[in-house]
């Protein structure tokens, strides 16, 4: 919600006569300043991880979210928030830890169903935080100077609901997460277990047995497995591996298995394969944020001119959309055609979607009109970025060495907050300087680039190639 709320934010600390170019800069500035700063630290937390285990860093990137996001809601002037929005990235790899455990102790169809709960946590944050009113209501009467006056507290409502949600989520880091990392739960012998994740006993065995019969249809003996590994490349090594620990075998087998796959796995250099560096530039292309600033943009300049209060109303509705879809539509779609084609079919979708966000301008004319086409858009927009984003985050675990997850959700962290400190302080510039033409349909352009930049995406996802991934 930070991102919805920071152009409302803006044109309150520069008031009424601040120009549109000027609220579109510091408006992108201010929604990349968090990415910017994920962009520094995201490498380092990653191998942090990969040593001292995903807790201690999930229980960090709560607490200074909890303290970031209050402080940016209660912020009098856009320097106070812009540096608290730097601190909170600084210390943020929540989501790469996260993504991390994904991999370690779920197999596919069990990662759809998990990253549909995020998704689905995401969906529940976009509803509640709209839903609630800031602190402070523009009243009808107030002057000019009144309706933008930056007192403290205003925005508060909307960042407390946000912090609401995230000391429940450092009581799951601290009390129910378990030990994901390999060499801390071995030695501790509290290895995870399906048992030991939310979602693997919504997995059925169903669902188990394709997966299996998909992975050991690429050999059966473990001769034939072992002189395989060798010889291929090493995506192919992580399918011998994957199929070695699905075979039927005894409890001593199972362990000599795991330790030959573990060993053939720690041999892999990570950003030395094609695959994963191919999965990490398409998870992290995967991001640009531009509807804020067109809302609020008056009409005159190509907007729709709604306020914080109206655009709420499609921003909720695209969070039920994507709750429903994230735990129905995705899973279902990720079991049937794969996490590949899934990933694919999410681009092409929202690639057409997001030029269609500009057309919301023409019914500007009325509030209702405008909120219901937004609705529609943005609702399809929801489904298709789900399957786009869940099924590249699937994609960067499985072409990853698994003594690697932290390390390679790191780059890929690096490289999306990158393109999402780009994409809105790009949009900022863009929009502004459009803003200033008198070009027909010059409110197209931003959006434009982005669905460029989804159908490049596109493109490099043909080089992806993970057989086990895609029906």
């Amino acid at each position: 919600m930070p991102y919805t709320i920071a152009v409302y934010m803006v044109q309150d600390f520069l008031g009424p006569n601040a120009s549109q170019t000027q609220i579109s800069r510091l408006t992108g500035i201010l929604a990349a300043s968090f990415c910017a700063a994920q962009f520094v630290t995201s490498i380092l937390l990653g191998y942090l991880s990969d040593t001292y285990g995903r807790r201690p860093i999930v229980i960090m990137s709560n607490i200074s979210s909890l303290l970031s996001v209050l402080g940016f809601g209660m912020s009098t002037t856009y320097l106070s928030a812009l540096l608290l929005r730097l601190s909170g990235g600084f210390c943020n790899f929540t989501f790469g830890c996260l993504k991390s455990m994904i991999g370690e102790s779920m197999d596919l169809p069990t990662q759809a169903l998990a990253l549909g709960y995020l998704s689905l946590s995401w969906g529940f944050g976009t509803i509640l935080a709209p839903a609630r009113k800031p602190s402070r209501q523009v009243r009808r009467g107030d002057s000019a100077e009144e309706m933008h006056s930056p007192e403290p507290g205003k925005w508060s409502s909307v960042a407390a609901t946000i912090d609401e949600l995230s000391p429940m989520a450092g009581t799951v880091g601290i009390e129910l997460v378990p030990q994901t990392l390999v060499t801390i739960s071995a030695s501790q012998g509290t290895e995870p277990s399906s048992e030991q994740t939310a979602t693997a006993a919504i997995a059925s065995s169903g669902q188990q047995d394709d997966l299996q019969d998909a992975i050991s249809a690429s050999g059966s003996s473990q001769a034939n497995q072992d002189a395989k590994m060798h010889e291929s490349d090493s995506e192919h090594a992580v399918l011998m591996a994957d199929s070695e620990e699905l075979q039927p075998q005894g409890p001593g087998e199972q362990k000599q298995s795991r330790r030959e796959a573990a060993a053939v796995d720690r041999q892999r250099v990570w950003y030395q394969e094609r695959q994963v560096q191919l999965t990490i530039l398409g998870y992290g292309s995967i991001a640009f944020l531009l509807t804020p600033l067109f809302a609020a943009a008056p009409p005159a300049i190509g907007g729709v001119g709604l306020l914080a209060s109206q655009l709420a109303v499609p921003l909720v509705f695209c969070g039920v959309v994507l709750m429903w879809y994230a735990v129905y539509g995705y899973p279902w779609f990720q079991r049937n055609y794969g996490a590949g084609f899934s990933c694919r079919v999410g681009l092409l979708v929202t690639a057409p979607t997001v030029l269609l966000i500009p057309v919301s301008h023409y019914f500007s004319w009325s509030v209702i009109a405008a909120q219901l086409a937004l609705c529609l858009i943005l609702g399809l927009k929801s489904m298709g970025a789900a399957n786009a984003f869940s099924g590249s985050m699937i994609l960067v675990n499985n072409a990853s060495p698994k003594h690697a997850f932290g390390k390679v959700n790191g780059c890929g962290q690096m490289v999306a907050s990158f393109v999402r400190a780009i994409g809105p302080a790009g949009a900022g510039l863009v929009w502004g300087g459009t803003a200033q033409l008198q070009l027909a349909g010059k409110h197209f352009m931003p959006f434009a680039l982005v669905t460029a930049v989804a159908l490049l995406t596109q493109l490099l996802y043909v080089f992806v190639k993970l057989p086990v991934l895609d029906k």
